[in-house]
């Protein structure tokens, strides 16, 4: 397939054949470009991106590219935005490095801080490019180039340093043998984590524990028993959006593996409106005071944890953090999704639930040729990597 390339962002107009670029996404017809997005790919839908527009995440401006074969068909989509990120944003931070890039940057405030142009989404996991089905190998190479073309023309124009395409597990490295040719090097994402749920309910669930993991779990449910911890699911979660923003912040503030997007309240009334049956939560409540919530996303026949906030000021008199986690096994029980996708960090006690753990990775080109390399050293160097060997959590009968 050979692509044209525009030379001004489109806002709208079809091509016969070739590649566009969009500034607007309502100017692409809704049930054209959900025609190509495979299953389990509600980060690639329509809704999901117009959500993400609709909201005010860091810096990101966005940009919308699809492909178009002779007759006007669309054959593959993405999007990808500019957003400002630390390099050394996975570095522990009380490992030695980190002190030392702390005082750097006490002398130069913006020291390793990278503008980046980065195909996938700022809030969730996923591959980042929808193609249609019956698209041959060769002409996604040649769909992948287009695509980065486009990116380092906007990354020319927001003075970008870095073009960053994620997230890729490990069956799905054959796509971007065209894309290290080009100059981009792989690097180590943090690792997914999942939970297959093969349980009729959550009882079955904690019987199929060993008796020690067990006993953890039903210590954390009695403590938010005995302190009167009350879960609510709700299909409509826009009435609490701010103070979902605000619980968001306080766990935000607190993690120590990843800080990057910046949520408002404004994106949870986005995800709300644009996703419907395909978002909902869970409340939790001490009398008539919300503690804390998990956001999920229903993608397909997995569900997928978004979000968490937690008033950690109650967090040891409920175990408001733990008893969220189980909720996430519960309701994907009885709503009988396949799995739970539990995401990254925080993976010790994600591991003494059982989950297991996937590979992500990331493809990186810095614009000066190269400064590549280098950067990609310094990704490897400061992203910690965890054995994706799972805890032995179930006894032999219980899987």
């Amino acid at each position: 397939m050979s692509l044209t390339h525009p030379r001004v962002e489109r806002t709208g107009a079809m091509m016969s054949g070739g590649a566009e670029l969009h500034t607007c996404l309502k100017k692409i017809d809704r049930a054209e470009w959900d025609a190509i997005v495979p299953n389990q790919r509600l980060f690639q839908s329509y809704a999901f991106h117009q959500a993400l527009h609709e909201a005010t995440i860091n810096d990101c401006e966005y940009r919308y590219f699809v492909v178009r074969g002779a007759a006007g068909e669309m054959r593959a989509h993405a999007s990808f935005y500019s957003i400002s990120t630390p390099l050394d944003l996975f570095l522990p931070g009380q490992s030695g490095l980190a002190r030392l890039l702390s005082g750097l940057r006490s002398v130069h405030s913006s020291f390793l801080d990278f503008r980046l142009v980065e195909c996938g989404s700022p809030t969730a996991i996923g591959y980042p490019v929808a193609f249609r089905p019956d698209i041959p190998s060769s002409e996604r190479t040649t769909i992948f180039a287009a695509l980065t073309e486009q990116m380092e023309a906007f990354a020319r124009k927001k003075r970008a340093d870095l073009l960053v395409l994620r997230d890729f597990r490990d069956g799905e490295l054959e796509d971007i043998g065209g894309l290290v040719e080009a100059g981009f090097r792989g690097v180590p994402n943090l690792e997914d984590s999942r939970l297959n749920l093969r349980w009729k309910s959550f009882d079955a669930y904690l019987a199929s524990l060993k008796s020690h993991y067990r006993r953890q779990v039903r210590l954390n449910m009695a403590k938010a028993q005995r302190a009167g911890l009350r879960a609510e699911r709700v299909f409509d979660f826009s009435p609490h959006a701010e103070e979902f923003a605000r619980l968001w912040r306080l766990t935000h503030q607190r993690s120590k593996e990843y800080q990057r997007e910046r949520l408002g309240a404004d994106y949870f009334r986005a995800i709300a409106r644009n996703l419907g049956e395909k978002a909902f939560a869970t409340l939790f409540w001490l009398g008539n005071t919300l503690v804390g919530f998990s956001l999920y996303l229903a993608n397909d026949d997995v569900l997928v944890p978004s979000y968490i906030g937690i008033d950690y000021e109650k967090n040891a008199e409920a175990a408001l953090v733990f008893n969220a986690y189980y909720d996430w096994i519960r309701t994907g029980i009885e709503l009988g999704f396949a799995s739970v996708e539990l995401g990254i960090t925080s993976y010790e006690p994600k591991r003494r639930l059982g989950a297991e753990l996937e590979r992500l990775h990331v493809l990186i080109r810095h614009r000066t040729s190269g400064l590549t390399p280098m950067v990609a050293a310094l990704y490897r160097q400061m992203t910690p990597r965890q054995s994706v060997l799972g805890r032995h959590v179930f006894a032999a009968s219980g899987g």
